[in-house]
């Protein structure tokens, strides 16, 4: 149909990930924008291909079919503005393996949040231009941003703050901070227990700088686009985390006998995440990004208000309020930031899973730990009015394996430890979470469930694998 219409078919490369076997039965006339937006240093070729390298570019060439690289010079997979180095890093080493490997092109691709981050994008891509027009593949992307900004802006001095400011990352964890700032500070400090404000103090002084250089009316967007960007994100971020509530309240009504409530959750769930897509549809293109997050916050808030009150009619007092804090969340972070799935086996006492009533986050980061060393990693997250520090130990054979060897939890001056979860990491997409305890919390008797299912060598029912955010961040 494309063809007859007179134009030129295009695919996206990741497509054919899970199909190789597809590609020689495409049309010649196909042309392949092959994407992949992080540095080929720091994280493995093709991310859902459970770690796994593939080289495309040889594979669309060996079968006769046109393909271009597509870097990005902006996208959202976990900051509201852009990462100048890896960004540029990124177009850099694309550019590398298609002079390598044959390819036809590099296209960059850019993922805006609103009209008002387009301008972030800007300084990035003259950036990208500086090599992929020049000659040289080495010029240092400082150099290469500063010269960016002094030909668009004839101002150099604004590269400098803008790689600061993409030095400032917090890889999806304040998620419910971004939807209430109304400043960058308060995106560091909002609902913080420990505040860093010697952060927020920084973020604001680059805030004003970026503001002060940016001053004329022709470039105020981009001193203005930050914390609206942020907003638009967390906007995504709550819809994906009430389509997980939606998916984890069908989990439940499996097994509860309060199946109707259940029910009455998932499609209030569903209801409310189509409204913020339908007003995001609406409203992406208007420029109306400091009101519209507003919108629906009041109606979200009633939301997690009538989420608690189902969870105490399913489960009884004992378990109210946590139907939306799992018990348990198991969270891999990859050393690009993707959460990584775990195809988990399960063997622990389920007194443990249930005693504790609160959630669990264990995480590891393999930025922290080096490459694929073992490292024993600490992360605090307030639950309530409790603050527990977890630890979690993993080894990592190579990409995309890893082995949980211990998860120790600490609360108050009870420390309980958790052996045998052993895990093969598979990155689904960025959000991607292992969650537990729904299922369990909407069950009469979740200790005697939790026992039942593992003894039948059956935890995939009780271990359900969402896609998202991380909802405890939401308040959902």
């Amino acid at each position: 149909m494309t063809k007859e219409a007179g134009k030129r078919p295009g695919i996206w490369g990741d497509m054919f990930y899970y199909y190789p076997e597809e590609v020689p039965r495409l049309d010649k006339d196909v042309l392949i924008f092959d994407w992949y937006y992080y540095t080929f240093e720091t994280a493995p070729r093709v991310e859902l291909y459970d770690h796994e390298p593939m080289d495309t570019a040889k594979m669309y060439r060996a079968n006769g079919i046109e393909s271009w690289g597509c870097p990005a010079s902006f996208y959202t997979t976990m900051m509201p503005w852009c990462l100048p180095d890896e960004s540029v890093t990124n177009a850099r080493d694309w550019t590398r393996y298609c002079l390598e490997n044959g390819s036809d092109g590099i296209m960059v691709t850019q993922w805006e949040l609103s009209p008002a981050t387009i301008d972030q994008c800007l300084p990035v891509e003259a950036a990208m231009a500086g090599f992929l027009w020049g000659d040289d593949l080495n010029t240092p992307t400082s150099d290469l941003l500063r010269d960016a900004c002094a030909f668009l802006y004839d101002k150099p001095e604004l590269a400098p703050l803008l790689e600061e400011m993409g030095r400032m990352r917090f890889h999806g964890h304040g998620t419910r901070r971004w939807y209430n700032a109304q400043t960058l500070p308060q995106m560091i400090t909002y609902l913080d227990p420990a505040p860093d404000l010697a952060l927020a103090a920084r973020m604001e002084e680059v805030g004003a700088e970026i503001a002060r250089i940016a001053r004329d009316a022709k470039r105020a967007e981009m001193a203005l686009a930050f914390v609206p960007a942020a907003r638009w994100l967390v906007y995504q971020y709550r819809k994906r985390a009430l389509v997980n509530q939606a998916a984890l309240a069908a989990c439940a009504g499996r097994y509860s006998e309060a199946g109707a409530i259940m029910q009455q959750l998932r499609d209030a769930a569903l209801k409310l995440a189509d409204q913020y897509q339908a007003e995001w549809n609406r409203n992406r293109y208007a420029g109306d990004t400091a009101a519209l997050p507003t919108r629906l916050h009041h109606e979200a808030a009633l939301f997690d208000e009538e989420m608690a009150a189902l969870a105490q009619a399913a489960a009884g007092d004992a378990y109210a309020g946590h139907l939306t804090t799992p018990i348990l969340v198991v969270r891999v972070v990859d050393k690009f930031g993707t959460m990584a799935r775990i195809d988990a086996a399960v063997s622990a006492d389920g007194e443990t899973f249930t005693d504790l009533g609160v959630a669990w986050v264990l995480q590891f980061d393999s930025r922290a730990a080096g490459k694929y060393e073992a490292q024993e990693i600490p992360y605090t997250f307030p639950v309530s009015n409790l603050d527990a520090a977890r630890y979690v130990k993993i080894t990592a054979s190579g990409p995309g394996h890893y082995a949980i060897q211990s998860i120790t939890l600490h609360q108050g001056t009870t420390t309980r430890t958790v052996n045998a979860v052993s895990a093969r990491g598979m990155v689904e997409d960025a959000g991607a979470l292992l969650t537990g305890g729904l299922a369990i919390l909407g069950h009469p008797d979740p200790k005697a469930l939790f026992h039942e299912l593992l003894a039948a060598g059956d935890s995939s029912q009780v271990f359900t694998v969402v896609h998202g955010s991380v909802t405890t961040e939401m308040g959902g």
